[in-house]
């Protein structure tokens, strides 16, 4: 079981659509639950029985295949990940987060990483499951 949650809602047309393709392929893997929310309703979120996962520019960084190998040694868990908007995480996700996870050193639109986050989610999956998406 996957959740993505994050702060502000998805302007653009073409970041929902990418969104709503990512979510419908990777619930042929697991269950995923992806909602948008204000940052004070957010914090309302974290969850208990969830490893939180958050994305930071200062968090691990991983190859697709390294992320696939994370995926899999995680499978029996349930994983949060939390994507903050142009101003960050509160610091209460910071603080209950478990794992920071980076793209790049680089900085991304917040609704870009949300994409890459599901690209990449599905592409870790393919790899796992020996899928020829990844090559």
């Amino acid at each position: 079981m996957i959740k993505i949650f994050t702060i502000g809602k998805t302007k653009e047309t073409f970041f929902t659509q990418a969104i709503t393709t990512y979510l419908q392929r990777l619930k042929r893997f697991t269950k995923i639950e992806y909602k948008e929310f204000s940052k004070e309703a957010l914090i309302k979120t974290l969850e208990q029985d969830h490893s939180i996962i958050i994305l930071a520019i200062n968090g691990k960084q991983y190859s697709s295949e390294e992320l696939a190998n994370f995926l899999k040694k995680k499978e029996l868990e349930k994983l949060a990940f939390y994507l903050g908007d142009e101003q960050g995480l509160p610091k209460e996700v910071f603080e209950k987060a478990k794992f920071s996870l980076s793209f790049s050193p680089m900085t991304f639109p917040h609704e870009l990483a949300r994409v890459m986050l599901l690209e990449q989610l599905y592409r870790a999956y393919s790899i796992n499951k020996g899928l020829p998406y990844h090559k």
